[in-house]
């Protein structure tokens, strides 16, 4: 399965917030109310994100929806 670019940069942001924050994948995959197979595969690049999932995921992580979809991260 090829993934696209929106997807690696999403999940190239999301895993280096995370990490940033030292939570793990199980405990944010807890604080978003999702199965940590949702955590690893978007982190992986290989599932789309939902807009309503990435306003969370921007709330648990202290920063704006469009920060994780930026080529760059800060």
């Amino acid at each position: 399965m090829k993934t696209n670019l929106l997807n690696q940069t999403l999940a190239t942001n999301l895993r280096s917030y995370r990490q940033r924050l030292g939570i793990s994948q199980e405990k944010l995959s807890e604080l978003l109310d999702v199965h940590r197979n949702t955590v690893a595969l978007l982190e992986a690049g290989k599932r789309g994100i939902s807009l309503e999932l990435l306003e969370k995921l921007a709330q648990v992580l202290h920063c704006e929806p469009y920060e994780l979809l930026k080529p760059t991260v800060i």
